[in-house]
């Protein structure tokens, strides 16, 4: 199993201050002060829950009001990207779901955002078995623990399906290429190979895709520090933690732009049929302009983020766009 990237916060940290204290407390002082630390310990804990409830309350809030200004679609729960996917932060550890999803249309294309879930249980075999707590609670005196670990991906649903190819920032590039295999390949560009790092099976289709105007694309600011990577027909971003609908519009607006810089010839080359699904369907050419135009979710409200000139135009002399293929067209 490769290497895993666990979401540590502010509050985590704070909770392990505390529970630190406590215990000292508890171990050292007499029977009064551990009265006092287990009182202590309960108020704490009942006041933690209630901040973090608090705080799911007001993100999911958030995202419902999103949803229903934008006409997107919001599921507290999911679990299909699961196994649609493989990869880090994919097919890792047990309880895997998809919490606090968002679906809708941006720039022509079909999308979504969430939060990707799981635990991993390890356990410590060496607490000593004289130890009676533990000896009775799990009868070998090992202590177990879970660790959570919580990745925002959002993604840009393609109506084809390429091969697997993942462009990563340097920040995260020795964890990704144990993680993930495949050949590191480099470009021309000096500037792109200081700050990405490129992983494909095959390093012909990764030139392929990496044509000058990809690189160009990928070296703009809003697509600086983004994991990335094409799976099959989805093109996806993710990082650790969460990240609520302030950043989305910046977010989205990268991942088409950068679709939208793949030539046909790749397509012809290396595409494949992709589900018949909602999800994947290319739109009509009498879409309505709130479902096409950059920078604009279905509402038609502006987000902030500016026209990508070059990802919103058709980026090849022949036209050609792959938000807006039909793949029946294309011999697919």
């Amino acid at each position: 199993m490769g290497p895993r990237l666990r979401m540590r916060g502010t509050s985590g940290a704070i909770v392990v201050l505390v529970a630190a204290i406590l215990g000292v407390l508890f171990l050292f002082a007499g029977a009064a002060g551990r009265s006092v630390a287990l009182l202590l310990a309960i108020v704490a804990g009942v006041g933690w829950f209630g901040w973090d409830q608090y705080g799911r309350w007001r993100h999911r809030r958030e995202l419902t009001e999103f949803a229903a200004m934008h006409g997107w679609e919001y599921r507290e729960r999911a679990f299909e990207y699961s196994a649609r996917f493989d990869g880090l932060p994919f097919g890792e550890g047990v309880d895997q779901r998809q919490e606090d999803v968002l679906s809708g249309t941006f720039s022509g294309a079909r999308c979504a955002t969430f939060t990707h879930c799981f635990e991993i249980k390890r356990t410590d075999w060496s607490a000593p078995a004289r130890d009676e707590l533990l000896w009775f609670s799990t009868g070998t005196g090992r202590r177990t623990r879970t660790e959570h670990y919580r990745y925002q991906v959002t993604l840009v649903e393609l109506p084809v399906a390429l091969p697997r190819l993942d462009i990563v920032p340097e920040s995260v590039a020795d964890r990704a290429v144990k993680a993930f295999g495949g050949r590191d390949v480099d470009v021309e560009s000096h500037e792109f190979n200081r700050r990405w790092r490129v992983l494909a099976d095959d390093p012909r289709y990764a030139h392929a895709i990496l044509n000058p105007l990809m690189i160009a694309r990928l070296l703009r600011p809003d697509a600086e520090g983004l994991a990335l990577r094409l799976d099959g027909s989805a093109l996806m971003a993710w990082r650790e933690g969460s990240q609520g609908v302030g950043t989305l519009a910046s977010r989205l607006g990268a991942l088409t732009g950068i679709a939208r810089q793949i030539r046909e010839h790749v397509v012809q080359d290396y595409g494949r049929p992709a589900c018949a699904s909602a999800a994947t369907r290319p739109f009509a050419d009498s879409a309505p302009s709130w479902a096409t135009t950059p920078g604009a979710l279905t509402s038609g409200r502006w987000t902030g983020v500016d026209p990508d000139a070059e990802g919103a135009r058709r980026s090849h002399e022949d036209d050609f766009d792959i938000l807006r293929m039909d793949p029946r067209t294309r011999g697919l």
